[in-house]
């Protein structure tokens, strides 16, 4: 009659050890092995903890009604204009009466405006004058509040130098508001410090522009206008400058420093990731030790068999 395996099961056997000994020690050696291990290994192979990441969002921004437009002419007279009663009273020498218009657009249709189209036009000394370059300063509200809620001024400086020596009157601009940042935000809580004028008037003293400029493009965070396309031309209105600035504002890439619990999720799955593999290793380890009595123990094995 032929004989076949219809069941078997493991033998489980017993180690003994005093705890003072020897084989005590190998076991809290290849216990702190197996646990340490993956720790040492996740960090020294770097971003362990996240220092900074990434994410997208589309500001909010608006309009201030504010503005500053400096005309320069190859004759080398400039002509000024602005939203600031006190710099036209500070350069009446050179102030021209001058008026802006805008409007805005939804271009994707998702609730947030994403473009706007500002004139700001000026009268000219004589339908003569030829304007060699033009600095333009539009004032924002912007916000942020898909991590830090982060509410300011913002400003898009808008700098172009005439082409040619040809008599022209009419320019147009297109270029992307960016955000630029020298430090991450935070993830979460709120962010008024930059909330503030940046054209201020202490004591009624009219403000240096280079000291503006050098205040603003030193602040944590701040925007500037990136150009993508300009056009110059010469219309009917021969006795005055106009400058159409098309801004887009898509959705910005930013950095931010993560929370504790954010770091603590993605510290923790590297950890059971590298653990895995060596709990494989360290098991088949303490099994050679025990089960060729590397170490000093005493062995003993279930009895299943009952008399």
């Amino acid at each position: 009659m032929t004989f076949y395996e219809i069941y078997s099961h493991p033998v489980r056997r017993h180690y003994k050890a005093y705890i003072l000994s020897l084989s005590t020690f190998v076991l809290i050696v290849v216990a702190v092995l197996t646990f340490l291990s993956p720790f040492l290994v996740a960090y020294f192979t770097g971003e362990f903890w996240w220092k900074e990441l990434n994410y997208s969002e589309q500001p909010r921004i608006t309009y201030t009604n504010k503005y500053i437009l400096l005309l320069q002419s190859n004759s080398g007279v400039g002509s000024f204009s602005s939203s600031y009663t006190a710099l036209n009273t500070a350069f009446q020498s050179v102030f021209s009466n001058g008026y802006e218009i805008y409007s805005v657009e939804d271009t994707d249709n998702d609730g947030i405006i994403d473009q706007w189209k500002i004139v700001l036009s000026v009268s000219l000394a004589d339908s003569s004058t030829s304007v060699s370059s033009l600095n333009a300063w539009i004032f924002f509200n912007y916000s942020l509040h898909g991590r830090q809620s982060i509410a300011m001024e913002t400003l898009a400086l808008v700098s172009l130098t005439s082409p040619s020596s040809t008599n022209t009157n009419n320019v147009t601009v297109y270029g992307q508001l960016v955000f630029e940042q020298r430090q991450p935000i935070q993830s979460n809580g709120n962010d008024l410090t930059l909330n503030t004028p940046i054209v201020t008037f202490n004591n009624g003293v009219v403000p240096a522009f280079n000291t503006i400029l050098e205040n603003y493009f030193t602040r944590s965070y701040y925007t500037t206008f990136k150009q993508q396309y300009t056009s110059w031309s010469l219309s009917s209105e021969t006795e005055r400058f106009t400058v159409t600035v098309v801004i887009n504002v898509g959705r910005q890439s930013i950095r931010f420093t993560p929370g504790f619990w954010q770091e603590f999720k993605w510290g923790w799955i590297q950890y059971l990731t590298i653990l895995l593999p060596f709990l494989f290793v360290f098991s088949r380890i303490k099994e050679f030790v025990f089960t060729n009595q590397l170490v000093k123990t005493i062995c003993s094995a279930d009895n299943r068999h009952k008399a």
